[in-house]
């Protein structure tokens, strides 16, 4: 620490200082402003690790999960890959749901949850684009580690009509490489996974990359 050299006092003036008081030195005005700054930083961690870990009900694989990144921008990957062949959970009151049933038929594949803004604010338009192409391309939503009465609620409120099913744990999205959410698969006829597509897509957007992708539109 480089010290300021001591001042020198006028005339009659009492070494203390006006009024004969012992002023400050910069020594203990800086350890002063260290102390509060420390102060500080403690009381933020504080309060941060307050409120990273003060709700005990959050399910760690859902937490873990939420702070994957949810892309602002999209993101695409070229795949040439089989879909897993596996059996998911019937989402609210519907059948189980077998990927391999949707062999032979392009298929357009949707991770969601009501947790992610941007699933929800796509939904809309996946909704529109899957009835535009009903019988030419199936489509199939997949709720991932959610609340399922709210899930269910949700695509009650927006009209989803196109098929949709739970992966209650996220054993599906890890196995096919998700890393944000919302997630969108692209299948060939072959059961072959050959786009991945991360982050919100409108339906001007869907409609391309199904065209591009899947030939069809």
């Amino acid at each position: 620490m480089v010290s300021e050299p001591p001042r020198t006092p006028e005339p009659d003036e009492p070494v203390g200082g006006a009024g004969g008081e012992a002023s400050a030195t910069p020594t203990s005005s800086l350890t002063l402003v260290i102390g509060l700054v420390a102060t500080a930083v403690v009381i933020a961690a504080a309060a941060a690790v307050a409120v990273l870990g003060g709700d005990d009900e959050v399910d760690p694989a859902i937490a873990e999960l939420e702070q994957r990144p949810t892309l602002g921008e999209a993101a695409g990957s070229e795949l040439d890959e089989p879909l897993p062949d596996v059996d998911l959970e019937p989402f609210a009151d519907g059948p189980d749901v077998a990927l391999a049933d949707y062999a032979g038929d392009p298929l357009v594949l949707n991770f969601w949850a009501t947790w992610c803004p941007p699933c929800v604010e796509e939904m809309p338009d996946l909704e529109e684009v899957a009835g535009d192409l009903a019988g030419e391309v199936a489509f199939l939503g997949v709720n991932i580690q959610d609340d399922p009465d709210r899930a269910a609620e949700l695509a009650d409120d927006l009209g989803v009509t196109y098929d949709l099913a739970t992966d209650r744990r996220g054993d599906l999205f890890e196995a096919i490489g998700g890393f944000g959410m919302p997630t969108t698969l692209f299948v060939d006829p072959a059961g072959d996974v050959v786009y991945r597509h991360t982050g919100p897509v409108d339906a001007s957007g869907l409609r391309g990359l199904v065209a591009e992708h899947l030939g069809v539109g």
